[in-house]
């Protein structure tokens, strides 16, 4: 199979891995990844991340759009609940695979 220019930059750049999921604070949830290197090629740079949330396990739909970028923080988050995400990146070549998926139980506040 041939592939363009195009299609061979969107696999090199944008593969990258999903590493964690924590509830770094009562009811948020940290996001944190790493972009596949190299991060650009040519005029080819990772330009956004699409962020995937479900609470239920691979069943993910499109929760946010951001700017590129290596974290994010999820502050709508509820108590008790767990959480499912998988992110992917976005260049001049489309969006990537979806990453694995991690997810993150949110605690209850504690009490006083």
């Amino acid at each position: 199979m041939v592939m363009s220019m195009k299609q061979r930059m969107l696999l090199v750049v944008l593969a990258f891995a999903l590493f964690s999921a924590q509830d770094t604070k009562p009811h948020t949830a940290t996001l944190a990844w790493v972009q596949g290197a190299p991060q650009s090629v040519g005029d080819c740079a990772v330009t956004s991340n699409n962020i995937y949330r479900s609470t239920v396990a691979n069943q993910e739909t499109l929760f946010a759009s951001i700017p590129a970028a290596t974290t994010y923080t999820d502050t709508t988050v509820q108590a008790g609940k767990t959480y499912f995400y998988k992110v992917s990146a976005l260049n001049c070549g489309g969006e990537s695979p979806l990453s694995a998926e991690i997810s993150a139980t949110i605690p209850h506040k504690p009490g006083p």
